[in-house]
């Protein structure tokens, strides 16, 4: 799961539509090329648009970062 520190100051989100026929989805969030982290979120068939946050140190305001949402079916 996701755990989440209130002392941290910024973080990222993703969002995406639910793709249908999927059981989970595998988050990643990158700063650049390197991986920041990688979650599994699963589907939420009730919900037309899924999403994720990932609060973690190193996040800088004002820079790139990047996210890869992709399904998993099984």
């Amino acid at each position: 799961g996701i755990t989440t520190n209130s002392d941290l100051t910024y973080g990222l989100s993703a969002s995406w539509t639910r793709v249908i026929g999927a059981s989970r989805y595998r988050a990643q969030f990158f700063n650049g090329t390197e991986l920041l982290s990688t979650f599994e979120v699963v589907n939420n068939n009730s919900e037309t648009t899924q999403s994720i946050q990932y609060n973690g140190n190193g996040i800088i305001e004002g820079q790139a970062y990047y996210a890869r949402v992709y399904p998993l079916i099984n």
